[in-house]
């Protein structure tokens, strides 16, 4: 029987990528702001927020990095691709 448990090998994301994300988030976080707000106002928050270094999308790419720094153990499992 296999088994075993799924390890997370952290990589380095390509810049088009990290830019979708970080759109990603940016947008998902003003979705989840009051709902008593029209979405201009919220996404225009988020991104006041996001340029202080403040809110929820700034703390999702920081809870990001922790998680790969915390994986870096597991780097050595990375697959190179030729």
């Amino acid at each position: 029987a296999s088994g075993g448990r799924k390890l997370q090998v952290p990589m380095p994301t390509a810049p088009a990528r990290a830019e979708g994300l970080a759109l990603k988030w940016i947008i998902d976080a003003a979705r989840k702001r009051s709902k008593a707000q029209p979405m201009h106002r919220k996404l225009a928050a988020e991104l006041v927020d996001a340029a202080k270094g403040m809110g929820a999308a700034v703390k999702k790419r920081e809870d990001m990095h922790k998680d790969a720094e915390r994986n870096k153990v597991n780097a050595h499992l990375r697959v190179v691709s030729r």
